[in-house]
C-alpha cells in the first residue's frame, strides 16, 4: 500500500502525486517507529530510484487482537493527519482498502 499526494520537496520543488509509503517498521511494547518514504511516483519507486524525502516516525500502536495490522494502522494514521488527510490510496494486487 502506499499513498499519493501533491508535496513540495525542502528545495521548493512541487511534485504532483508524489508517492508515499512506509518501507520499514519496528515494533517495541506499543510503540511503533517507522519511516516513510516519499518519491516522485510510483513508477519512480519500482524503477529503484532514490526517494525524495524520508522521515523517521512513531506512533504508539494497538495491539488488541481485533486491531488493524501495524502498517494498515500507520497508514490510518496518517491519512488522520492534517499533512495526509487528503492523500489517496494506492493499493497493491490483492489488498483492501484501510475501512475494511
Amino acid at each position: 500500500m502506499g499513498l499519493l499526494k501533491t508535496t513540495i520537496t525542502d528545495s521548493g520543488i512541487e511534485v504532483w502525486n508524489a508517492y508515499y509509503r512506509i518501507d520499514s517498521l519496528v515494533v517495541r511494547s506499543d510503540q511503533c517507529e517507522y519511516f516513510l518514504h516519499g518519491y516522485v511516483s510510483r513508477s519512480y519507486f519500482n524503477q529503484g530510484k532514490s526517494p525524495i524525502l524520508t522521515e523517521r516516525r512513531t506512533m504508539t500502536v494497538d495491539l488488541h487482537d481485533d486491531a488493524l495490522n501495524f502498517t494498515r494502522q500507520i497508514y490510518a494514521n496518517l491519512k488522520s493527519d492534517g499533512e495526509f488527510i487528503e492523500a489517496r490510496d494506492v493499493l497493491e494486487d490483492g489488498q483492501l482498502p484501510l475501512n475494511n
